[in-house]
C-alpha cells in the first residue's frame, strides 16, 4: 500500500519537514491528531553521481516524531483501546515513532512529490519496486522525496527497523488479561517440538500462569483448511532442550496480598553473593550461609523446649 500526495514548492529543510508531517498524518478534521516534537537523530549527504542529473545530491534524515491524539474524537474511534490508553494534562493520547526521510538537497530541485512508504514490520520495503523496472534510483533521478515511519508496536525494538513507542492500554489503572490468538508457523521439514507462541519476529503477551485447561492448540497444513483441535494431553506449555521436555510450573503462585510470583521469583529474607571463584573452589557460600541459619534455628528451638 503505498499514498501519494503534492506538495507546494519547498525552499528549505524546516518547510519541507513541516510539509511532510502535514502530509504524512492526512488527518481530517482539526484537532484529531497532531505533531508536537520532531526530533532530528543524523542527516546524510548521499554522493551525486549519474542517475542525480535533474535532482542533484539527496540527504537522508533520521530522527523521532512525537504526537498525541484525541481519544474522543469521531475519527480515531477506529483504533482499538485508545480510550484505555493514558492521557496526558490535555486529555490527550501521547505516543513517539522513528522516521527516515529521503529528499533532495536542494528541493527547488526536486520534483516536490513525496512518497509515502508503509514498512513492513519495521524493515523498509518500497522504492525497489520503481528502482529495479527501472535498473537504476529511478525515485532520485525523477526528484522523489521519499518517508518512512514505525507502524507495529509488537516489532522488537532493533537498529534496523522503524520502531514505535506507544502507551500500555489499562482498565482503572489495572494491567489487562484475557484471551489472545497467536498463530505459529513452521517451515521446517523435520518434526518440530516445541515453538514459541509468537509468529513473525513479534513480542508475544506475557501469559498470566501456564494451566492449559482453558486453553487450545489446533492445526492446520495450509491456511483454507479447518483446523483441527489437539487434545490437551498431548502437549504442554513446555520447551524441546537438550533432547528433552523442560515443562513450565502449572500453578499460579500467589503471595497472600495477590502477588503473582510467576516469573518475578521470591526475594530471600536474607541475601548472601555468591562469587565465581570460590565456587570454583567448591566453596558455596550460600550453602553454607543456609547450613548455619538451620543449625541455629535448631538450637533455639532445643533451647525453647528445655
Amino acid at each position: 500500500m503505498r499514498k501519494f500526495f503534492a506538495c507546494s514548492r519547498i525552499r528549505n529543510t524546516a518547510a519541507f519537514l513541516a510539509a511532510m508531517i502535514v502530509g504524512m498524518l492526512l488527518m481530517p478534521p482539526t484537532g484529531a491528531a497532531k505533531v508536537v516534537k520532531v526530533e532530528i537523530k543524523s542527516r546524510k549527504v548521499v554522493s551525486v553521481s549519474p542517475d542525480h542529473i535533474r535532482s542533484g545530491p539527496y540527504e537522508v534524515i533520521d530522527g523521532n516524531l512525537y504526537l498525541e491524539v484525541d481519544p474522543n474524537d469521531p475519527v480515531n474511534q477506529l483504533i482499538v483501546d485508545l480510550k484505555l490508553a493514558k492521557r496526558n494534562a490535555g486529555g490527550m493520547v501521547e505516543f513517539s515513532t522513528e522516521f527516515e526521510l529521503h529528499k533532495p538537497l536542494d528541493a527547488d530541485r526536486g520534483n516536490h512529490r513525496l512518497l509515502y512508504f508503509v514498512n513492513n514490520r519495521g524493515s523498509k520495503l518500497g522504492p525497489g519496486y520503481f528502482n529495479f523496472g527501472a535498473g537504476r534510483n529511478w525515485l532520485y533521478s525523477e526528484g522523489y522525496s521519499y518517508l518512512w515511519c514505525g507502524w507495529n508496536c509488537d516489532v522488537p525494538q532493533a537498529d534496523d527497523a522503524l520502531n514505535i513507542n506507544v502507551p500500555i492500554a489499562t482498565e482503572r489503572g489495572k494491567a489487562i488479561t484475557g484471551k489472545i490468538y497467536s498463530e505459529m508457523i513452521s517451515y521446517a521439514s523435520t518434526i518440530v517440538y516445541s515453538q514459541p507462541i509468537v509468529w513473525g519476529g513479534s513480542i508475544a503477551y506475557p501469559p498470566l500462569h501456564m494451566d492449559k485447561s482453558d486453553a487450545m492448540l489446533t492445526m492446520r497444513r495450509y491456511r483454507d483448511e479447518k483446523p483441527i483441535a489437539i487434545p490437551r494431553k498431548e502437549w504442554e506449555f513446555a520447551r524441546w532442550e537438550n533432547g528433552a521436555i523442560l515443562m513450565y510450573p502449572v500453578a499460579q503462585l500467589s503471595t497472600p496480598d495477590g502477588t503473582v510470583l510467576e516469573g518475578r521469583g521470591v526475594i530471600p529474607n536474607i541475601e548472601v553473593g555468591q562469587k565465581r571463584g570460590m565456587l570454583l573452589k567448591g566453596v558455596d557460600a550460600q550453602l553454607e550461609s543456609a547450613v548455619r541459619y538451620i543449625r541455629k534455628d535448631m538450637q533455639r528451638q532445643d533451647q525453647d523446649l528445655r
